[in-house]
């Protein structure tokens, strides 16, 4: 294996290899590649901490654990912000940090970091029981509407996977 195998792509960890191969050398990196692995745990960490202070932070997080990817407007729907600002404010905070990332042509859709989102899976990071409710309630009335498939893209998956998962019952408009 190389280092490069062992990085997952993160700025500051690709710094902290550079200066820690500067202050050694190549062999002992390789060698000691834990030390450089672990700097991510420490980092999503460090990170995580100074994020979740705020209760807002938190619930974005705690949702986009449960989501491959989400749409602004079912985010927006989930969190019932009373001030579409607040949240824009806190999702452009985590973007500039590269907690989550913007996807799909329009940059419609939105992701947790991979890593961020293992480390918070691994920690046990869960939604509030509120909001558990609320995606239960909107998967329920998913699975009896008559246009899911015209539904965005995100709202569908999720509410598919998680009306089969729960074993709901689809309303047949065949």
């Amino acid at each position: 294996k190389t280092l490069s195998d062992n990085l997952i792509g993160f700025p500051e960890q690709i710094f902290y290899c550079i200066n820690f191969i500067e202050s050694t050398s190549v062999k002992e990196a390789i060698e000691q590649i834990e030390i450089i692995q672990d700097y991510n745990k420490e980092n999503f960490r460090r990170i995580v901490d100074e994020i979740e202070k705020d209760g807002l932070t938190k619930n974005v997080l705690s949702i986009l654990t449960e989501f491959d990817f989400i749409s602004y407007e079912l985010l927006s729907e989930i969190t019932e912000q009373t001030s579409d600002s607040i949240l824009e404010d806190l999702l452009r905070e985590l973007n500039n940090r590269a907690v989550i990332e913007y996807i799909g042509a329009d940059k419609d859709y939105l992701r947790l970091n991979e890593g961020i989102k293992n480390f918070l899976m691994r920690a046990n990071y869960s939604i509030d029981q509120s909001i558990k409710d609320k995606l239960k309630k909107h998967i329920e009335k998913f699975t009896k509407e008559d246009n899911m498939v015209e539904s965005d893209v995100s709202d569908f998956f999720y509410s598919l996977k998680g009306a089969l998962l729960n074993d709901y019952k689809f309303q047949n408009k065949l």
